[in-house]
């Protein structure tokens, strides 16, 4: 976060720290969307207005900014004027003005990249170790995020009722969920574990 002071009606608060303390309790992900943002924001000294941020939103989305991206810029404003409001230097009709900020409306949905069948065969076959296979198998075969993966240990690769389950994956949220292993992707995992002699 920088160290500018950002004006505030009655006072001249260094918000760079309340910011930090603000997104501290959140993801790693989440901090660093938010910390963007708001580190943007009070790099160019605009007081914590509704209008200054709506100001600043036009000119994002000037520059080709879509609703999510500005979706985000909004929720993290709003935690960081409540976090200011919290500790009484921000009067509640500038809250409240911060607060009823609407989200941008998405029109259509992004679909994103997918891969099918032979994108995943791809995948496999361009890997060079048995580890790197295993890894891939996990993320396409389970639909684990990377950061779950790094996370996991062998522990949690049970049996469950005849088939192979990675159990007590702590997702997005803080929470917890169990996945089931395919067949195909059992098998990958299992060569790993055999070449590396792990029990």
């Amino acid at each position: 976060m920088t160290a500018e002071l950002i004006p505030v009606p009655q006072a001249q608060v260094a918000v760079a720290d309340i910011a930090a303390a603000c997104v501290a309790r959140l993801s790693a992900s989440t901090q660093r969307a938010y910390g963007a943002h708001i580190t943007d924001y009070l790099t160019a000294g605009l007081p914590l207005t509704r209008e200054s941020i709506l100001g600043w939103l036009d000119s994002r989305k000037a520059d080709g900014a879509g609703p999510p991206t500005l979706n985000i810029a909004i929720s993290a404003f709003k935690l960081l004027a409540r976090e200011v409001w919290i500790r009484g230097l921000l009067p509640n009709d500038q809250y409240n003005a911060i607060a009823d900020i609407r989200s941008e409306k998405s029109r259509g949905k992004k679909l994103g990249q997918w891969t099918d069948e032979t994108g995943v065969e791809a995948l496999l076959a361009a890997c060079t170790t048995s580890r790197e296979r295993a890894l891939i198998a996990i993320m396409a075969g389970c639909g684990l995020r990377r950061a779950e993966v790094a996370g996991l240990r062998w522990s949690q690769y049970q049996m469950w009722h005849g088939r192979r389950v990675w159990v007590d994956i702590l997702g997005k949220g803080g929470k917890y969920r169990s996945v089931p292993v395919p067949e195909w992707a059992s098998d990958i995992i299992d060569i790993y574990r055999k070449e590396e002699g792990i029990q």
